[in-house]
């Protein structure tokens, strides 16, 4: 199910559909043995390969797709379904979903067969406290890239005058920085996200509306920081998850990401620090004094180089921050 946005066609995620689709309890039953099935034989094939789903994560994928597309069995909701099967009556009782059973099963197919990520198969993605809406042409929102949003409510704890100015997310894919900034400044500040790619701008703009958000966020197209000369010198803060892969290694991607995601999303140029050295150029003009700059890095030795980079340019107290798997994920620092 979709919905046109100006030229492009959003994918309506399926746990937002209306259950207008239905089958019975015994066929629905059967194709989840059957997709158990299929799962469990993968075992841990993928994860060898190229560090893909085992037999574990698919089953729970599973069950979460069920979770999206049953509404109600016959008695109550999604969690009646094993129950309704010790029922002699309930294998021929009415189960309505949100999606039909022939779209679950090629769902699934795709899952398993071509590598789909779940995230466009379900046409969402679980981020924070959101649910956002995802489909192809949009970078799925990672976990990591959650602390970008403590890292910047840490610096307005430093400075609360931060959070009466305008924030930019740069690249902002499904918006999912966005409107975590957005809702961090709870109506003290604003934003603006910023992407070069239509169909970012119509699913985060999508997404801002689903949190109500569409006022304090405001989309624009362009490459990073050109569009927003105006903003030169106003910025009260920069946050950013950009294209950070060194080119040499998207050969090696799992399949779900390297098969399925934008690769202009993903593709960082030969070292992976070609937008990332953009946005720092960038940053010297855009931002206030003592404005705030976070982005995310591919870790390791380039989060090192991006501070050296910082290093030379009008900016302090730079820092290389971990994530939570203790890798050497984020630069923050602030402009002189």
């Amino acid at each position: 199910m979709a919905v046109l946005r100006g030229s492009v066609e959003l994918v309506l995620p399926i746990c937002e559909r209306p259950a207008s689709k239905s089958t019975t309890l015994a066929k629905l039953l059967r194709w989840r043995s059957q997709s158990r099935h299929k799962a469990s034989s993968i075992s841990t094939a993928l994860s060898e390969l190229d560090g893909g789903p085992d037999s574990s994560e698919l089953l729970t994928e599973l069950e979460w797709l069920l979770d999206d597309a049953v509404e109600k069995c016959g008695r109550g909701d999604r969690d009646d379904l094993d129950q309704e099967r010790n029922d002699t009556l309930a294998g021929h009782g009415e189960i309505f979903l949100r999606a039909s059973l022939e779209e679950l099963e090629q769902g699934w197919k795709e899952r398993i067969d071509r590598r789909r990520p779940f995230q466009y198969v379900t046409g969402s993605s679980h981020w924070r406290d959101l649910v956002l809406g995802v489909q192809e042409g949009v970078l799925i929102p990672r976990p990591e890239t959650e602390q970008l949003i403590d890292l910047a409510a840490a610096a307005m704890d430093g400075n609360s005058e931060l959070a009466r100015g305008v924030w930019v997310d740069l690249g902002t894919g499904s918006g999912a920085i966005a409107i975590g900034m957005a809702r961090l400044l709870d109506g003290r500040g604003s934003v603006i996200a910023v992407d070069a790619s239509e169909v970012a701008i119509a699913v985060a703009e999508a997404n801002a509306r689903r949190y109500k958000l569409q006022d304090a966020v405001t989309l624009v197209k362009g490459s990073w920081l050109t569009p927003l000369r105006d903003e030169a010198g106003k910025l009260s803060g920069i946050v950013s998850n950009p294209p950070y892969i060194p080119s040499r290694n998207l050969g090696r991607l799992q399949a779900e990401v390297g098969k399925h995601e934008p690769m202009c999303a993903l593709d960082g140029g030969d070292d992976g620090i070609d937008h990332l050295a953009e946005i720092c150029q960038g940053a010297c003009w855009a931002l206030k004094s003592g404005g705030f700059l976070a982005l995310e890095t591919d870790g390791g030795e380039q989060a090192q180089t991006v501070a050296k980079i910082l290093s030379d340019k009008p900016f302090e107290d730079i820092k290389v921050v971990k994530d939570f798997a203790e890798m050497s994920r984020f630069v923050t620092a602030f402009h002189t």
